[in-house]
């Protein structure tokens, strides 16, 4: 179907083309841009029926399409979803993994700091370094 370049375990190639589920709603280009970044598959109670619909925002204004009464059809809907949004997730997690290991990293270099200086040695950005004799 496509070119796969060489991906490890747990790499997402980020697909042109968006899943049957989500074609399938006749979605304009802008809205399925959109579904990339945000949107999610809604229940709903009509009477003694469930209904499903895909909700999102575009320009700050919920939009909503019609998924159906097939509770087979939101999940597939869910699952193209899922799939369409994977590289947003995942860069949302590397942010915040990034974010973690900064201050894991000031935490250490401020624990390091007080014994360094008793041996005469101090920080310079990351790198170790022994202070000039004045």
């Amino acid at each position: 179907m496509w070119d796969t370049p060489d991906l490890e375990d747990g790499q997402v190639k980020r697909e042109e083309e968006p899943p049957l589920a989500l074609a399938r709603l006749g979605l304009t280009t802008a809205e399925l841009e959109t579904l990339r970044r945000q949107g999610a598959v809604a229940r709903e109670r009509r009477g003694r029926r469930w209904l499903y619909k895909l909700r999102f925002r575009v320009d700050g204004r919920q939009v909503t399409r019609y998924v159906g009464t097939d509770a087979g059809k939101a999940a597939e809907v869910r699952q193209g979803l899922r799939e369409w949004q994977a590289g947003r997730h995942l860069d949302l997690e590397l942010g915040r993994l990034a974010r973690q290991a900064g201050r894991e990293l000031r935490r250490a270099k401020q624990e390091l700091e007080k014994q360094m200086a008793e041996r005469g040695l101090g920080f310079h950005g990351l790198a170790v370094r022994r202070p000039r004799l004045k």
